[in-house]
């Protein structure tokens, strides 16, 4: 039987829904951006508030850590993406250092090579998806290094680089995904599902790479095996899943959706492990803590919330 789960903690001060969460490198921040503008800064795992990010002037909907810790990226409705100087030392009234500004709509996701040397940035204009290459090597004057765009009607929702650096994956709008690989060469279009594809997530062998989709299925994918086929199916979910992420060691995957159910599953059998709901709403995001202990998840409610793996 899935163990039953419930939140053991409720971390509260955002007037409106969060919109993504996203977890330091050394466990010991968690960051959530909300509806409301901002992005706050907690500490972990006693969940304490510690700073508010200002400067937004629209919805934060995507958040990411660089995998080095320096650095959260934030990217918001108002077109923008900032980049906030967040060491192990956080103090309120930050600001950012850095606003990349070339986005043409609003930013949908944003994910960090695993070197912390570039960025891509997910948005959208008129029903077409774009990703734009930021080269932050330099960090004090970021470089577009190119623009991504999807077919017409290919929105993009989410964004997510393989392990080695060397391949990015796009979830898109009439259940696409693409790959595409570090100069912006297409690498393969799949037909993955019947309706849109909300998040894609590696293995961090990179080995895999999951999928989850407006349909309520997750689907895992061998690039060594082709496209032809998933790998694997699981299914569980009665609404759209809009979040998914493997926890560190690759034993497990976490996914949420609509309804504001989380599940998690075993990475290899597909089995479901645990099951739990937010009360809070629909589920947008959610993270794991390095350690695998703990998963953060962001409620329409404006809550976030800790559950303990």
């Amino acid at each position: 039987m899935p163990q039953t789960l419930d939140p053991v903690a409720t971390l509260t001060g955002h007037a409106s829904a969060v919109l993504s969460v996203a977890i330091a490198p050394g466990g010991r921040h968690l960051a959530s951006a909300s509806r409301d503008r901002t992005v706050r800064l907690w500490s972990l795992p006693d969940g304490a508030y510690l700073a508010t990010l200002d400067g937004h002037r629209g919805p934060v909907q995507a958040l990411a850590y660089s995998p080095d810790g320096s650095w959260l990226a934030s990217g918001s409705v108002d077109t923008t993406v900032r980049l906030w100087t967040v060491g192990e030392q956080i103090a309120p009234g930050q600001k950012s250092m850095i606003e990349l500004a070339e986005q043409q709509g609003a930013v949908e996701s944003l994910a960090w090579t695993p070197d912390s040397g570039r960025l891509a940035c997910a948005w959208n204009m008129w029903n077409i998806g774009h990703v734009t290459l930021w080269d932050t090597g330099g960090r004090a004057n970021p470089a577009n290094r190119a623009t991504l765009r999807a077919p017409h009607g290919q929105m993009v929702f989410d964004i997510a680089w393989s392990p080695d650096g060397g391949t990015l994956a796009a979830a898109l709008a009439a259940g696409h995904i693409r790959l595409w690989a570090t100069d912006g060469a297409e690498i393969a279009a799949i037909r993955a599902h019947g309706e849109a594809v909300r998040a894609v997530a590696w293995s961090p062998d990179g080995s895999r790479f999951a999928s989850a989709a407006s349909d309520g299925v997750i689907k895992i994918w061998d690039p060594m095996a082709g496209y032809d086929a998933p790998a694997a199916r699981l299914k569980g979910h009665e609404s759209a899943i809009h979040t998914i992420a493997y926890s560190m060691n690759g034993g497990r995957i976490a996914s949420a959706d609509n309804d504001g159910v989380l599940r998690v599953w075993d990475a290899s059998s597909g089995g479901l492990l645990a099951s739990g709901i937010d009360h809070g709403g629909a589920i947008r995001s959610l993270a794991w803590s390095p350690d695998g202990l703990w998963l953060a998840t962001a409620s329409a409610d404006g809550g976030v919330r800790l559950w303990n793996m």
